[in-house]
């Protein structure tokens, strides 16, 4: 990781929060209505392994999604640092393309 260390960067602003607490708060409303779901399925009786792998999936990707809001302020390059290393392990320089070239290169060498 090319990046600064996050301790380094500025305190986040009054807005800065606000907006990340909503943010946050709206990924957990939606996590709390997925394991509402589970609940009520199971109170009904519900023991459907492939209805329940789908609970399961959704709510890991809720849970998935709040993680990577709460995760932004401490490590704010994150994304930037994995599409780089993406594209370093793929072989691929900015020059050459992005993403989806550099998958397309793998995916062309027999590498997926």
């Amino acid at each position: 990781m090319q990046n600064p260390d996050p301790l380094s960067l500025p305190d986040l602003t009054d807005a800065q929060l606000q907006q990340l607490l909503a943010t946050a708060w709206e990924r957990v409303k939606k996590l709390i209505e997925g394991m509402d779901l589970a609940n009520e399925y199971y109170g009904e009786g519900g023991y459907d392994r492939q209805a329940w792998n789908q609970i399961c999936d959704g709510l890991s990707r809720k849970a998935m999604g709040l993680m990577m809001v709460l995760a932004g302020p401490a490590h704010p390059y994150m994304a930037k640092d994995c599409e780089r290393a993406v594209r370093e392990t793929a072989g691929v320089t900015p020059r050459e393309g992005g993403m989806r070239e550099a998958l397309q290169q793998q995916v062309a060498k027999g590498g997926c």
